[in-house]
């Protein structure tokens, strides 16, 4: 369970899967999984501390969320999976909380545009975006289209989830021009058999200006942009 099934793209354009158990990132020859039936890892390296989501950032590292600091929201590892430094805030209304509250209400998964020079945080309770530059500093936070919140109490090392919570961004996808998420925007419904799947994808500049919105004739729980071709798979 604690696999990630997200493979990532390394600099040399190798990939590396996650196994957050084990702390340990399995590195793939990326040319040899065009051609070949069975490939295994070249190599692999540990973490020091959990990496509670991954992203590459080019030129810089691994970015993963993180409770191991009071003050701050993310870990910055370099590429031998050595912790490097910490960064990144909650909003302010939000800093009180405790470290499990604030890592749960503001779960998220990112995407950084091919270059490194920028990356997206996508929220997934809140409707709430965020770009970072390559320099792990904050340049915008843009909120909506909705403009809700999460609400969560932690209760004796347990999380207390409100009956309203909202979903919201999912799977944002990176590109030189653009950033693709998923929306949602539903209260969460445990019983429902269509709550992992959206069909609203937005589209915004690295400046954080929407562009395009999009209503998906199917919805999807996870795509990926061919860019030369305008396709999207999901």
């Amino acid at each position: 369970e604690m696999i990630d099934p997200v493979w990532m793209l390394m600099p040399d354009g190798d990939l590396g899967v996650l196994d957050r158990n084990q702390r340990r990132m399995d590195i793939y020859p990326g040319h040899e999984l065009l051609v070949s039936d069975s490939v295994k890892p070249v190599r692999h390296f540990s973490f020091n501390e959990l990496l509670l989501n991954a992203m590459v950032l080019p030129g810089r590292g691994f970015v993963s969320s993180t409770l191991e600091s009071e003050e701050h929201r993310f870990a910055l590892f370099d590429f031998n999976g050595e912790r490097t430094a910490y960064f990144g805030e909650y909003p302010k209304a939000y800093q009180d909380g405790t470290t499990y509250e604030k890592y749960m209400e503001f779960t998220a998964t990112m995407a950084a545009k091919p270059d490194g020079s920028c990356w997206v945080v996508a929220h997934q309770l809140t409707d709430m975006l965020e770009i970072y530059d390559d320099s792990l500093k904050l340049v915008k936070r843009i909120q909506g289209p909705d403009g809700f919140f999460p609400q969560m109490e932690e209760v004796n090392g347990h999380i207390r989830h409100n009956r309203k919570e909202r979903n919201a961004y999912f799977f944002p996808f990176a590109t030189d021009k653009y950033i693709y998420v998923l929306y949602d925007g539903r209260v969460y419904d445990l019983e429902s058999p269509t709550r992992y799947l959206r069909d609203k994808l937005f589209v915004l500049d690295w400046n954080g200006t929407p562009v395009k919105y999009y209503q998906l004739s199917e919805p999807v729980f996870h795509f990926a942009i061919d860019v030369r071709n305008g396709t999207l798979y999901g």
